[in-house]
């Protein structure tokens, strides 16, 4: 799948578009193709290497938060199914073509279903 990478801290000349491995997602996460994801403060600070007083390890995937369509869903996920839209917190980076979201880190203290037509 595609995805951006930063392998470098700086401005936006620092982020790649790359083939990489798909998610695999765990037995409590849902997997999620990406149809949009957020630019918020946090990723550029991320980005330049000065979110929380330092750089993450590099290279990663920015993007925290994703909307989207459910693809699979782990053996324990019983609350969502294939097919539902939604808007989640990524724990991955969601700037990618798909993503996962984990139970137990959800936007908003849950994974909010997109009404058709638009809005959460």
């Amino acid at each position: 799948m595609k995805a951006i990478l930063i392998h470098e801290f700086g401005d936006e000349s620092v982020l790649r578009y790359e083939e990489v491995p798909g998610p695999q997602p765990g037995s409590r996460e849902v997997l999620v193709r990406v149809k949009a994801a957020s630019l918020n403060r946090g990723d550029l600070a991320r980005r330049a290497g000065t979110y929380g007083g330092g750089g993450e390890p590099l290279p990663f995937t920015p993007g925290w938060e994703v909307a989207g369509v459910v693809e699979a869903v782990g053996s324990e996920v019983r609350e969502r199914t294939p097919g539902q839209r939604l808007l989640a917190q990524s724990p991955a980076g969601g700037y990618a073509e798909q993503d996962f979201v984990s139970e137990a880190t959800r936007y908003h203290g849950r994974l909010w279903q997109a009404k058709e037509g638009g809005g959460a």
